[in-house]
Protein backbone atom coordinates (compact mmCIF):
# COMPACT_ATOMS: atom_id res chain seq x y z
CA UNK A 1 0.00 0.00 0.00
CA UNK A 2 3.04 1.69 0.56
CA UNK A 3 3.81 2.18 -2.99
CA UNK A 4 0.43 2.92 -4.25
CA UNK A 5 0.66 6.07 -1.66
CA UNK A 6 3.95 7.24 -2.81
CA UNK A 7 2.93 6.89 -6.60
CA UNK A 8 -1.05 8.72 -6.12
CA UNK A 9 0.37 11.23 -3.94
CA UNK A 10 -2.00 10.45 -1.16
CA UNK A 11 -0.02 11.70 1.53
CA UNK A 12 -2.12 14.58 3.12
CA UNK A 13 -4.86 11.86 3.80
CA UNK A 14 -3.09 9.63 6.04
CA UNK A 15 -1.24 12.14 7.54
CA UNK A 16 -2.42 11.01 11.19
CA UNK A 17 -1.48 7.62 10.74
CA UNK A 18 1.90 8.56 12.68
CA UNK A 19 -0.02 9.94 15.90
CA UNK A 20 -2.06 7.06 15.83
CA UNK A 21 0.44 4.14 15.11
CA UNK A 22 2.63 6.19 17.96
CA UNK A 23 -0.53 6.27 20.61
CA UNK A 24 -0.96 2.77 19.69
CA UNK A 25 2.27 1.95 20.41
CA UNK A 26 2.79 3.40 23.52
CA UNK A 27 -0.21 1.85 24.95
CA UNK A 28 0.65 -1.66 24.09
CA UNK A 29 4.38 -1.45 24.51
CA UNK A 30 4.34 -0.63 27.92
CA UNK A 31 2.16 -3.37 29.45
CA UNK A 32 4.16 -5.78 27.05
CA UNK A 33 7.42 -4.32 28.21
CA UNK A 34 6.64 -5.30 31.72
CA UNK A 35 5.29 -8.81 30.92
CA UNK A 36 8.26 -9.82 28.24
CA UNK A 37 10.80 -6.87 28.32
CA UNK A 38 12.41 -5.97 24.78
CA UNK A 39 10.53 -8.86 23.20
CA UNK A 40 7.21 -7.32 24.72
CA UNK A 41 8.55 -3.27 23.37
CA UNK A 42 9.10 -5.25 19.51
CA UNK A 43 5.63 -7.09 19.86
CA UNK A 44 3.71 -3.69 20.59
CA UNK A 45 5.49 -2.01 17.97
CA UNK A 46 4.74 -4.82 15.23
CA UNK A 47 0.78 -4.95 16.26
CA UNK A 48 0.64 -1.55 16.31
CA UNK A 49 2.39 -0.35 12.68
CA UNK A 50 0.52 -3.59 11.64
CA UNK A 51 -2.81 -2.21 12.46
CA UNK A 52 -2.88 0.82 11.58
CA UNK A 53 -1.18 0.73 8.62
CA UNK A 54 -3.34 -2.14 7.63
CA UNK A 55 -6.15 0.19 8.04
CA UNK A 56 -5.15 3.90 7.10
CA UNK A 57 -3.38 3.08 4.21
CA UNK A 58 -6.00 1.07 2.61
CA UNK A 59 -9.01 3.34 3.49
CA UNK A 60 -6.94 6.53 1.94
CA UNK A 61 -6.17 4.69 -0.71
CA UNK A 62 -9.62 2.81 -1.75
CA UNK A 63 -11.64 6.02 -0.59
CA UNK A 64 -9.68 8.73 -2.44
CA UNK A 65 -8.42 7.34 -5.36
CA UNK A 66 -10.20 4.57 -6.18
CA UNK A 67 -13.65 6.01 -4.77
CA UNK A 68 -14.37 2.44 -4.22
CA UNK A 69 -15.79 0.95 -0.85
CA UNK A 70 -13.16 0.08 1.65
CA UNK A 71 -15.29 -2.12 3.50
CA UNK A 72 -15.46 -4.53 0.72
CA UNK A 73 -11.85 -4.48 0.54
CA UNK A 74 -11.58 -5.94 4.30
CA UNK A 75 -13.94 -7.90 3.70
CA UNK A 76 -11.84 -9.55 0.59
CA UNK A 77 -8.98 -9.62 2.63
CA UNK A 78 -10.67 -11.47 6.14
CA UNK A 79 -12.19 -13.81 3.76
CA UNK A 80 -8.52 -14.62 2.08
CA UNK A 81 -7.21 -14.44 5.63
CA UNK A 82 -9.58 -16.99 6.67
CA UNK A 83 -9.10 -19.31 3.96
CA UNK A 84 -5.14 -19.17 4.20
CA UNK A 85 -5.62 -19.59 8.08
CA UNK A 86 -7.83 -22.59 7.46
CA UNK A 87 -5.22 -24.53 4.52
CA UNK A 88 -2.34 -24.31 7.20
CA UNK A 89 -4.21 -25.79 9.86
CA UNK A 90 -5.16 -28.53 7.02
CA UNK A 91 -1.11 -28.38 6.19
CA UNK A 92 0.18 -28.86 9.44
CA UNK A 93 -2.58 -31.64 10.66
CA UNK A 94 -1.59 -33.67 7.48
CA UNK A 95 2.31 -33.21 8.19
CA UNK A 96 1.55 -34.08 11.84
CA UNK A 97 0.27 -37.47 10.76
CA UNK A 98 3.19 -38.41 9.63
CA UNK A 99 5.24 -40.21 12.77
CA UNK A 100 8.31 -40.55 11.47
CA UNK A 101 11.72 -39.18 11.96
CA UNK A 102 13.41 -39.13 9.32
CA UNK A 103 14.77 -38.30 5.79
CA UNK A 104 11.32 -39.87 3.99
CA UNK A 105 9.00 -38.36 6.67
CA UNK A 106 10.98 -34.51 5.77
CA UNK A 107 10.09 -35.63 1.90
CA UNK A 108 6.82 -36.79 2.85
CA UNK A 109 5.85 -33.92 4.60
CA UNK A 110 7.41 -31.50 1.95
CA UNK A 111 4.70 -33.08 -0.39
CA UNK A 112 2.02 -32.34 2.19
CA UNK A 113 3.21 -28.91 1.92
CA UNK A 114 2.59 -29.26 -1.77
CA UNK A 115 -0.11 -30.87 -2.47
CA UNK A 116 -2.64 -29.35 0.19
CA UNK A 117 -2.29 -25.99 -0.37
CA UNK A 118 -2.84 -27.28 -4.64
CA UNK A 119 -5.02 -30.11 -4.65
CA UNK A 120 -6.16 -28.69 -8.31
CA UNK A 121 -2.65 -28.56 -9.31
CA UNK A 122 -0.42 -31.31 -9.09
CA UNK A 123 1.12 -31.66 -12.78
CA UNK A 124 2.29 -28.02 -11.94
CA UNK A 125 3.86 -28.99 -8.94
CA UNK A 126 5.59 -31.77 -10.43
CA UNK A 127 6.88 -29.76 -13.13
CA UNK A 128 7.87 -27.19 -10.83
CA UNK A 129 9.66 -30.12 -9.28
CA UNK A 130 11.03 -30.86 -12.73
CA UNK A 131 9.16 -34.77 -12.19
CA UNK A 132 7.88 -36.07 -15.08
CA UNK A 133 4.19 -37.02 -14.41
CA UNK A 134 3.92 -39.46 -17.64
Amino acid sequence: MVTFKRATGLFWQSRYKAIAEGALNLVLSIPLAVHFGVAGTLMGTIISTSCISAIVEPYALFRYYFHKGFYQFMREQLKYAVITIGIAVLTIAACRMVNMDSLLAFVIQMGLCLMVPNPDKPEKILQFLHISST
